[in-house]
């Protein structure tokens, strides 16, 4: 009886690839090294763009929904209320 999944129809698992080290640099902080920066053309990108998602998602929230969707678009909106006020927690 085979053992698993790939001697059942007498294969062998593809190799993993190896994990490249994920190296992220902010656009725009390269002198700042890599810090946070609420003046930055990025962060007004993603502010702006949170804030609109703010706004439709309380529209949805306004019409009568299942309580499913409903704490599904609540838990939506605390997200980007958190993402928004990122610029006030880091220093």
């Amino acid at each position: 009886m085979p053992r698993n999944f790939w001697e059942l129809f007498g294969m062998s698992p593809e190799p993993k690839p190896e994990r490249e080290e994920l190296v992220v640099e902010l656009p725009g902080n390269v002198n700042d090294g890599g810090k946070f920066n609420k003046h930055s053309g990025t962060w007004a990108f993603v502010k702006h763009w949170a804030e609109e998602e703010l706004d439709k998602c309380r529209k949805k929230n306004d019409i009568s929904l299942s309580m499913e969707k409903t704490a599904t678009i609540r838990g939506e909106i605390k997200i980007l209320k958190k993402l928004k006020s990122l610029a006030e927690t880091i220093q």
